[in-house]
């Protein structure tokens, strides 16, 4: 696990020599970027992932250094698709469900107590070794927010955190060393007293077992039928996850998921929104983070539109934010 970055001033220099070299800058973005910009496709119709993330990346007008995808216990991997984000240089983000494709759960008391020759273990080593053999970095998660009502079938924390810690060793034992472990939660999680069973801090798999604290942030405001949530800001949002984060200064610090919905009172307010969340990391306080992933979900209410590109003004920002090189975009 690597030492997250300690200053502004590292992260400006970064910066700095970024502009000194503007011919490589379009090819070399994502390697020299002090913070991971990247997103979640959704596949409208017509499309498939591949032209999904091809939109957004034309609307970004850059290629995207982090992409991230999810999987049932039993999907195919590698795929044409992440074969292609390897070959392109995209980091892959990817999720791992302990469920199946036909929708049965996978007990976490099982996969933890799981042992040599069972089928869940020999399952978990094929795992292990696909992702090994797909050579490039990624970032590996076991079940992300656990502690939300679609994971409840599957086990309580300690369950949970066994599983995981096993899911860890058998991938560590297979070799697979381009893998960084992600631990994924709502952004509710880390708001919850300590007697709130889906409090984060029920569900942490310890420093040693986990390379990344991340989590799934979203402005909802009153999109969802009969609540009616203040308007908030990214920074109001996330500041929890952010101290938490404080408590693990070795773990990389990511939004695998952030989103606001629009607010039909005020057409500006959400391409504000992403203005200021541009602005808001590189502050001193928020530089800590390193990845943020604009989610394009396939689910939810038609009142919550997730998009970038949900309005005219909308798009405008979250392609802005994209082009600026302090994100790994090439700039203008």
């Amino acid at each position: 696990m690597r030492e997250r970055r300690q200053t502004t001033i590292v992260r400006l220099f970064a910066l700095l020599s970024m502009v000194l070299v503007i011919p490589l800058l379009t090819v070399r973005a994502e390697a020299e970027s002090p913070l991971k910009f990247g997103v979640h496709q959704q596949v409208r119709a017509g499309e498939t992932k591949q032209t999904a993330l091809n939109r957004l990346e034309a609307l970004a007008g850059r290629r995207m250094a982090a992409v991230r995808q999810f999987y049932e216990w039993d999907s195919a991997f590698p795929t044409a698709f992440e074969n292609n984000l390897k070959g392109s240089g995209r980091t892959l983000v990817m999720s791992v469900k302990s469920r199946r494709t036909g929708g049965s759960v996978l007990q976490w008391s099982a996969i933890a107590s799981a042992q040599p020759g069972s089928t869940l273990y020999t399952q978990m080593v094929s795992w292990a070794r696909r992702i090994r053999t797909y050579g490039a970095p990624v970032y590996v998660t076991f079940n992300h927010e656990p502690e939300a009502p679609a994971s409840r079938q599957m086990g309580n924390a300690s369950q949970y955190v066994a599983a995981w810690r096993k899911w860890v060793t058998i991938f560590r034992q297979q070799g697979a060393t381009n893998v960084k472990f992600m631990w994924i939660m709502t952004d509710q999680s880390f708001w919850l007293a300590p007697s709130d069973f889906r409090a984060a801090s029920h569900w942490y798999p310890g420093d040693s077992w986990v390379d990344g604290i991340a989590g799934d942030a979203y402005n909802w405001y009153r999109c969802r039928p009969g609540i009616n949530n203040a308007w908030k800001s990214l920074q109001q949002i996330i500041d929890p996850q952010r101290t938490f984060g404080l408590s693990h200064p070795n773990e990389e610090l990511w939004l695998t998921e952030y989103g606001s919905t629009e607010d039909p009172a005020d057409a500006a307010r959400k391409a504000q929104w992403y203005r200021d969340a541009r602005a808001l990391f590189k502050t001193p306080t928020f530089s800590v983070f390193d990845g943020v992933i604009q989610f394009e979900p396939n689910w939810d209410f038609a009142a919550c539109v997730w998009p970038p590109d949900s309005s005219a003004a909308s798009a405008t920002a979250w392609h802005d934010w994209a082009q600026d090189p302090f994100y790994g975009g090439p700039g203008g």
